[in-house]
């Protein structure tokens, strides 16, 4: 016999995801959580709260991974957020300077691609997932496109060592700490600034 699923009040989903209960109906209402309306009162299936939970831990891993790297580069970081769009579940955004300087442009272009290779690395170590999947093996594609760019073709060995670089840094446990911890305060308040960023990466304390 098929089993009946399990509906969960707004409060108990509030407190799985530690938000205001009258939150959780915005959320509903504009569906970026998902829930059925029975006359006015909301009901959520506990399986798809559930799979909605992981996913989102899963999107804050990846663009906290983003993050830390990009105050390792010491890249002027914006934000970063776990705030789904229509065709992505978050961003990381830097601030990249303009220059005609070659050098300071190659190194900034170099910057950016070990954050791209960096969210996808975070979820690797940290969660164990195939970084060769969907939307995670576009971040990899446009890394090589940034090191094929150069024209002396040492595209492949600069993209080597960039993964090495990548792979190297959050095997290192401070840099994990520092990664889920950024998370875990994504998972909460969705979007951090910069700063917070880099608060919290201080707060981790040091090797």
């Amino acid at each position: 016999m098929e089993e009946l699923p399990v509906y969960l009040k707004a409060q108990e989903v509030a407190e799985m995801l530690g938000k205001p209960e009258n939150h959780i109906r915005r959320l509903a209402i504009i569906n970026k959580i998902p829930g059925i309306r029975i006359e006015k009162i909301w009901r959520f299936d506990r399986e798809k709260i559930l799979r909605f939970i992981d996913i989102k831990h899963t999107a804050a891993i990846h663009e906290a991974g983003h993050a830390v790297m990009s105050v390792i580069c010491e890249m002027d970081l914006i934000f970063v957020t776990v705030v789904p769009r229509k065709d992505t579940l978050g961003r990381c955004i830097n601030k990249i300077p303009y220059t005609e300087n070659e050098t300071i442009k190659s190194k900034l272009m170099e910057n950016s691609a070990l954050v791209l290779l960096a969210g996808v690395t975070a979820e690797y170590i940290l969660l164990n997932i195939d970084p060769m999947t969907n939307k995670r093996k576009e971040d990899l594609d446009k890394a090589r496109e940034i090191f094929n760019s150069s024209n002396d073709g040492s595209g492949k060995e600069r993209s080597d060592n960039a993964t090495k670089i990548v792979w190297d840094t959050f095997m290192n446990p401070l840099v994990q700490k520092q990664t889920k911890a950024i998370a875990e305060a994504l998972m909460k308040y969705n979007t951090l600034k910069g700063i917070q960023v880099r608060e919290i990466i201080k707060a981790c304390g040091t090797e």
